[in-house]
C-alpha cells in the first residue's frame, strides 16, 4: 500500500483485529472464518482506495435565455434592433406580387423579389436610408474636439516642494469663480427693500 493510505488502512486493521479477538473469545477458535471475512473485507477496501478518481465529466453550459426580463425602450435599443433588424432591401427581395413571375439572378437560384419591380430601368437599386444616420455621426465627429478653453501646453501635474507631484483640476478655480462671481462681485450692490 502507498504511505498516504497506510494509517487509514492501519486503522481499518486496528478495528477488525479488535472485532476478530471478541469473536475469538465468545466463539469457537479453531477455525479462522471470521478473520479471514475480514481480511478479504479490508483488502477489497483498500483495492478500492488506491484506485483513481472517476474522470470529470464536462457538462455543457446551460444555454442562456432568450429574454432576461422586459427591456425598456428607448433610443439606444431602437438603434440596436434597426442594426439587427430586416433591411429594406431584404424585406423587398423577400415579396412576391401576385399573379407575376418573380425574377432571378444571372444563375436563376436566388429570387430577387419585387427588388428589380420598382425601378423602371430594370436595375436594382435602393434608396439609401441611413444617409441620415451617417449625416448625424459626421456632424458629431466634426463637433467633437476641444472645447476651445484649454491650450494643449495645459498639464494636469503640478509639482511642489511638500508633497512632489500632484494632481491638479486645471478647470477648479474657475468652476469657483463662476460660482462666486454673482454674490461677491465688485459691481455687486446692497438692495433695499421698502417696509411695507
Amino acid at each position: 500500500t502507498p504511505p498516504a493510505l497506510r494509517p487509514k488502512i492501519m486503522r481499518m486493521v486496528a478495528g477488525k483485529v479488535t472485532l476478530a479477538a471478541r469473536a475469538d473469545a465468545y466463539q469457537d477458535k479453531g477455525s479462522g472464518v471470521i478473520g479471514q471475512r475480514f481480511r478479504d473485507e479490508i483488502e477489497g477496501k483498500s483495492a478500492k482506495l488506491q484506485e483513481p478518481p472517476p474522470p470529470k465529466d464536462v457538462r455543457p453550459l446551460p444555454v442562456p435565455p432568450e429574454s432576461s426580463g422586459k427591456r425598456r425602450g428607448g433610443r439606444r435599443l431602437r438603434k440596436m434592433k434597426e442594426r439587427s433588424g430586416m433591411s429594406h432591401m431584404r424585406q423587398l427581395s423577400n415579396r412576391v406580387r401576385f399573379g407575376q413571375e418573380e425574377d432571378t439572378t444571372s444563375d436563376g437560384l436566388l429570387g430577387v423579389g419585387m427588388l428589380g419591380k420598382q425601378q423602371q430601368a430594370g436595375k436594382l437599386k435602393v434608396t439609401a436610408q441611413q444617409q441620415k444616420l451617417l449625416s448625424e455621426k459626421n456632424k458629431k465627429a466634426r463637433l467633437a474636439g476641444s472645447s476651445g478653453s484649454t491650450n494643449g501646453l495645459a498639464s494636469s501635474l503640478a509639482f511642489t516642494p511638500v508633497q512632489g507631484i500632484e494632481l491638479v483640476n486645471p478647470s477648479a478655480s474657475q468652476d469657483t469663480k463662476e460660482g462666486t462671481e454673482t454674490y461677491f462681485s465688485q459691481q455687486a450692490a446692497f438692495f433695499k427693500q421698502g417696509l411695507q
